[in-house]
């Protein structure tokens, strides 16, 4: 390895190190509160039997109206993944 390519690369480095470290002048505002829209929310488990039973933790978020009923719509029934090798 040359000794310019070294010094490129161990620069590039630090300089990547250095940007990780910095803390962001702006830091995140959360929300005054609720917004206008109504919105729904669910926590479920998906597990995968094709995959020796692997879960994954699912939040799913959508609209609903006042009185808490989905509004919008449903996307057309599709088969089933089915992995192939």
């Amino acid at each position: 390895m040359s000794r310019i390519y070294r010094a490129v690369l161990s620069a590039a480095i630090i300089a990547v190190l250095a940007a990780c470290g910095e803390d962001g002048d702006d830091p995140v505002v959360p929300p005054d509160g609720p917004g206008t829209f109504a919105v729904g929310h669910r926590t479920f488990t998906a597990v995968d039997a094709a995959r020796d039973n692997r879960s994954l933790l699912v939040d799913l978020w959508y609209p609903v109206d006042a009185a808490g009923r989905f509004t919008g719509t449903l996307p057309k029934r599709s088969k089933p993944y089915t992995r192939t090798a």
